[in-house]
């Protein structure tokens, strides 16, 4: 995490604008910026309850982020820092706010449009956000009220089980097919309209994420629970080809994220993990443990560290206030 340091000299002593130079001064040392949280949905399948769990820095121990949420699955944050989750139980679209203060159940935005069982979330640089369905569609649902959704066919047999948007708007669906093998992911202009295939040959194509290189990584968890791969699409991948692995032996993933530095972690629903590996697919660390039904992951927004005002005496036409600033938008941790 780089720093950039200013100092300013006080109106009453005239105003100088400099680079602090090393040895010139000292002060206490500066704290990093705060690290994207992850968040995870939780939901066994063995009931409509269901929690948003959230791990500081994507590590420690889970702490309770929202409750009394009925079948939480996907879920993903628009530009503002609202997190938008699939309440598959009662066939809503949810939203909490930045922070969701008290840890309640947020507000149910689609108001009176009924999902059929909701599954993968997204959101598309114009905070649309789409929604997948058991049924062979999607619904947009577009702010700022959301709580009138356009259903979208997907024109293939099978359940939208995770979504995308990429950074030009267009939508990249995971298709789930009860025959194994048959699995797709398909890309759609933000109108909706089917563009092509991208790739074929998966069994329960869940959790979707692109990494700053434009590589789409999906999370194959298995129409009936039974996946173990993690694959990763180059941009110039061609259907039909030998399916990219990422990593393989997992127990049924189902959520996938980046963090700022560009690790992946995971979700497993089998054994109730979250793993992290490197960009190059070693695995780091298992950061989490224990959970009743890991589904899918998101990072949250940074937020930069506040500007402070440290008062440092330099000597020669001293006192300065040095205003340390974070670069947390510039290059996250």
């Amino acid at each position: 995490m780089f720093r950039e340091y200013m100092k300013i000299r006080t109106p009453c002593l005239g105003i100088s604008l400099g680079l602090l130079v090393a040895g010139a001064a000292q002060f206490a040392a500066p704290t990093r910026a705060a690290a994207q949280n992850l968040f995870v949905s939780i939901f066994a399948g063995d009931s409509n309850s269901g929690v948003v769990d959230e791990l500081a820095g994507g590590v420690g121990t889970p702490t309770s982020y929202a409750t009394g949420l009925t079948g939480p699955l996907g879920l993903a944050f628009d530009s503002h820092g609202d997190m938008f989750v699939g309440a598959s139980g009662i066939g809503s679209l949810i939203e909490l706010p930045p922070g969701n203060p008290g840890g309640g159940s947020g507000t149910n935005v689609s108001g009176p449009y009924a999902i059929y069982y909701t599954y993968g979330v997204a959101v598309d640089p114009s905070n649309n956000v789409y929604v997948g369905t058991q049924n062979p569609a999607f619904v947009k649902f577009s702010p700022p009220s959301y709580n009138s959704g356009t259903s979208i066919s997907t024109g293939a047999a099978g359940i939208p089980a995770g979504i995308v948007s990429d950074s030009s708007g267009d939508l990249w669906v995971g298709i789930a097919s009860p025959v194994a093998g048959q699995g797709l992911i398909n890309e759609y202009s933000p109108s909706g309209m089917l563009m092509r295939t991208f790739a074929t040959g998966l069994n329960g194509p869940a959790g979707l994420v692109f990494n700053s290189q434009g590589d789409l990584f999906v999370a194959d968890g298995g129409y009936s629970g039974n996946g173990t791969t993690i694959y990763e699409f180059p941009p110039n991948y061609i259907s039909g080809s030998p399916l990219p692995v990422f990593t393989s032996g997992l127990d049924v993933p189902n959520g996938v994220a980046f963090n700022g530095k560009g690790d992946l972690f995971e979700s497993n629903y089998g054994n109730g993990t979250i793993n992290e590996y490197s960009p190059t697919g070693t695995f780091m660390a298992a950061v989490a443990s224990g959970l009743n039904g890991p589904n899918f992951l998101a990072f949250g927004p940074v937020v930069p560290e506040p500007a402070t005002w440290l008062l440092a005496t330099l000597g020669a036409g001293g006192p300065w206030f040095v205003r340390r600033r974070s670069r947390a938008s510039i290059q996250s941790n």
